[in-house]
């Protein structure tokens, strides 16, 4: 089972009033697209990062990459 990963989303004043400018079909597009992203982020994999940011070693295949 995925463990509760929390996030937030913030607007400014200026983008509020810029979404609410939108034609009403274009808002509801916009928030079935949030909808469907949210739902494949809770339903992700959780992944465990092994290398370090500096170690590029995760990024090959047993092949040097020089």
């Amino acid at each position: 089972m995925n463990e509760k990963i929390e996030f937030d989303y913030h607007r400014t004043d200026e983008q509020l009033l810029a979404y609410s400018s939108l034609p009403v079909l274009d808002r509801l597009q916009w928030l079935d697209e949030v909808r469907q992203f949210t739902l494949m982020l809770r339903e992700a994999p959780t992944v465990v990062k092994e290398a370090s940011r500096g170690d590029a070693s995760h990024w090959r295949d047993g092949n040097s990459r020089s």
